[in-house]
């Protein structure tokens, strides 16, 4: 089976799917038949004629035949008439055309992951050898929907549905779709029909909850992620969607437990400690949040986002040489993320430099111009500085954004 489930990126937005890799060139590692057993055009016509063991039997052992040791030729309406004009039954002919299309499912395979021509020709190819193959339908609309062409995915997951109405990837992939084109009640509904199909898989699950999450529905995520945890408890990233949940739904308690839970099912997991450390400071546990971040950047020393975190939590105690010196480091590592510039100025506001705080919020502008915290930090620096012009045109524009931005 060569399915590939094409899952849907769950709060944190994974990415999931690891597919396909080679084009008409074939590789050193490919498992190709052996040439000296390898079942010939002019070998597989001779049996056929010959029936020395009789044509049901010869039928039969050329199956096996073809099965086992593949064949060197490829099939077209010309040779399937031949072989069926000398007796070639309709499994002979199926196993051929199947074990074509098995060569070029393995020639997609070996194609690079960002191949996607190269997957998709060799996926065509497949399919051309066996039309029936729902399987090669799902990964062929994977490379498509990889490459951007959401239309030509949909097409190959319906194609899929209609071979077999009960194949849930098809209506999970398909699903995938309506979500990034905003159909979000198609999404569930297909989410709703591969989970009908196949209740014990928890990645549908994750899918549909990540669905309702990203709606703001975060009761019937928090329900999806609890179902899943029944079916996969050892499995710490459910807990961090759970946490996620229960947390927008205001469980603070609740959501450290699942954070705590993950810490306790997968120690290793540096990711949980951030989430964790970040709940810490929301309600102002500032030791604990310190410990997690602490843990997080011993694991994870080339990720900004630890050193953003801790910044925070400096920024929030006011102990602010540490807080800049945090964002010093969170800077370098990611310098196109504006919200550390921001945090930045604000440390240096409250250090009263105001040349560093409008130079940070400037830059904090400039990558995000709808930032409005950098605003409002410089318009107070502009105007400790004696620049009152500045400072109201950045109230304005700070007024201005607030009213429609997004709460």
């Amino acid at each position: 089976m060569h399915h590939f489930s094409w899952l849907l990126p769950r709060v944190l937005f994974f990415s999931l799917i690891g597919l396909m890799s080679g084009f008409f060139a074939v590789g050193a590692d490919s498992q190709l038949p052996n040439a000296s057993l390898v079942v010939t055009k002019q070998r597989l016509l001779s049996m056929l004629r010959e029936k020395r063991t009789g044509l049901e039997t010869t039928n039969r052992i050329l199956v096996t035949q073809v099965e086992e040791d593949g064949i060197d030729f490829e099939i077209d309406e010309t040779l399937e008439t031949e072989l069926r004009s000398l007796g070639a039954t309709d499994e002979l002919i199926a196993t051929i055309r199947n074990w074509i299309c098995d060569k070029y499912v393995t020639l997609a395979e070996d194609c690079e992951d960002k191949d996607f021509k190269c997957r998709i020709q060799n996926l065509s190819k497949a399919i051309q050898f066996h039309a029936d193959d729902e399987a090669t339908y799902i990964d062929r609309g994977v490379a498509h929907a990889e490459s951007g062409d959401r239309t030509a995915a949909l097409k190959d997951y319906e194609k899929a549905m209609e071979i077999n109405p009960k194949n849930p990837f098809a209506f999970n992939n398909r699903a995938r779709i309506y979500s990034e084109i905003g159909r979000f009640d198609d999404a569930i509904r297909d989410y709703d029909r591969a989970i009908a199909l196949d209740p014990k898989d928890p990645d549908y699950l994750m899918n549909r909850g990540a669905e309702f999450y990203n709606a703001g529905k975060y009761e019937s995520a928090e329900k999806d992620y609890s179902t899943w945890i029944a079916l996969d408890p050892k499995n710490a990233q459910a807990y961090i969607y759970r946490g996620n949940a229960n947390f927008r739904l205001g469980r603070i308690d609740v959501a450290l437990n699942d954070y705590s839970k993950a810490v306790e099912v997968d120690p290793s997991n540096a990711a949980v400690r951030l989430h964790r450390a970040q709940l810490y400071l929301d309600v102002k546990d500032y030791e604990n949040a310190l410990l997690d971040i602490s843990k997080f950047i011993e694991a994870e020393p080339k990720d900004s986002d630890g050193f953003s975190l801790r910044g925070a939590v400096y920024l929030d105690i006011a102990d602010l040489k540490r807080a800049v010196a945090d964002f010093d480091e969170a800077i370098r590592l990611d310098p196109k993320y504006a919200a550390n510039y921001t945090n930045r100025g604000l440390a240096y506001l409250r250090m009263k430099d105001y040349g560093k705080a409008i130079a940070d919020s400037t830059k904090a502008i400039e990558l995000d111009p709808e930032d409005t915290s950098a605003l409002f930090n410089r318009s107070i620096a502009y105007a400790e500085t004696g620049e009152p012009a500045k400072a109201t045109a950045d109230k304005k524009r700070y007024d201005e954004l607030s009213k429609t931005k997004k709460p």
